[in-house]
């Protein structure tokens, strides 16, 4: 039990320092980039005074060290400030598609779990067969190609070909889940 929870912990320590070093490498790519944030956003008709507030609001006043600790900071207190696009709370948007997301993701699994706990019996049950062979080949098949490529032809083949989903839904959170099922 020991080991286990070493193990865990080492694991844990691995993976928030792996976060913190890809943070870092691509809060440094961001500054890399040419332009200023406050003239992309407010456009080439705002004034000075004007640009100049924007960056003091968004703390790109402060040297990038200093804001990068900053944001840091926010971060792990849950603080992700808003939006550029809408300036609605960021946290708030990326609630309201986890939603969605550990919906889609728990409705997959119901799926996909019993059908590979079945196709894995049968594969054992008819070892060295045919159909031992087709199932293997068929599931590394899936397996093999990227997801964006899977979803392409599932999307082609049960949306446009046989119209049995729809292509795009986005579910409101608010909904039931009853409601979410049959949307």
């Amino acid at each position: 039990m020991k080991n286990v929870l070493m193990l865990i912990f080492k694991r844990t320590g691995a993976s928030l320092v792996t976060v913190f070093i890809i943070s870092l490498i691509i809060f440094i790519g961001v500054e890399a980039l040419p332009g200023d944030v406050a003239e992309t956003v407010l456009g080439q008709g705002a004034t000075a005074e004007t640009v100049e507030a924007f960056r003091k609001e968004l703390k790109l006043d402060l040297p990038p060290h200093i804001r990068y600790i900053a944001w840091l900071n926010d971060f792990v207190h849950g603080e992700f400030g808003n939006s550029l696009a809408n300036g609605r709370p960021v946290a708030g948007l990326i609630g309201w598609r986890f939603g969605n997301t550990l919906f889609l993701a728990l409705s997959t699994a119901v799926v996909a779990i019993p059908l590979a706990i079945l196709l894995g019996m049968l594969a054992a049950f008819y070892r060295n067969t045919f159909f031992d062979k087709l199932i293997s080949t068929t599931t590394l098949s899936f397996i093999s190609f990227p997801e964006f490529f899977i979803a392409y032809i599932l999307i082609s083949l049960f949306s446009v070909k046989f119209n049995i989903f729809p292509s795009l839904a986005v579910i409101d959170p608010d909904m039931g889940l009853g409601s979410r099922i049959y949307a």
